[in-house]
Parts: C-alpha cells; sequence; structure tokens
C-alpha cells in the first residue's frame, strides 16, 4: 500500500500527468489514507461516541 501511495505521490507531484489520471490518483490517495486511518475508529470505545454532545448521539444508543 505504502508503494503505491508513493507512486500516486509521483503522478500528483508531475506536471506532465495528465489531469484524468491525476484526479484518478488523487481519489485513490484519498481512498487508500481513509483505509489506513478507519481503523483508528474501531480502538475508541462505544461509550465514548455515546459521550459525546452531538445532535445524533441519541441515535447512536
Amino acid at each position: 500500500m505504502v508503494g503505491k501511495l508513493e507512486a500516486f505521490e509521483s503522478e500528483l507531484a508531475d506536471p506532465a500527468t495528465d489531469p484524468a489520471e491525476r484526479l484518478i490518483a488523487f481519489k485513490l490517495v484519498l481512498h487508500l489514507v481513509g483505509d489506513l486511518h478507519q481503523p483508528l475508529h474501531a480502538t475508541i470505545p462505544t461509550r465514548a461516541v455515546t459521550a459525546c454532545p452531538w445532535p445524533w448521539a441519541d441515535r447512536a444508543r
């Protein structure tokens, strides 16, 4: 995954890259970073979510 992120970073940094290819690379970077980040949310205890003063917190219970 790290290799792909580096490859997409190179594509995005290269001004000669076709705009359509740059868009695909950008979307895939966002997707891969999201995939890496998502498990961090699974480590938060459930009670922390319901303790937040968010308007939708009542629906999570």
